[in-house]
């Protein structure tokens, strides 16, 4: 079971006998930008190889 708790800690996490604290790195609007854009382009990659692999198949 999972549980989450609001702490000073951008999210906390308790699995069992662990917690997990999660600290999100600063950032500004112009890196958001770019790691959108890196996410974008990765699924685009990630797409395309799917399509590629359901071409082969037909053939």
């Amino acid at each position: 079971m999972i549980r989450v708790r609001e702490t000073g800690f951008d999210k906390t996490y308790r699995i069992g006998n662990t917690t997990i604290h999660i600290v999100a790195a600063e950032q500004t609007d112009e890196e958001r930008q770019e790691r959108l854009a890196e996410v974008v382009r990765v699924i685009e990659l990630i797409w395309s190889g799917v399509n590629d692999d359901r071409k082969q198949e037909t053939l």
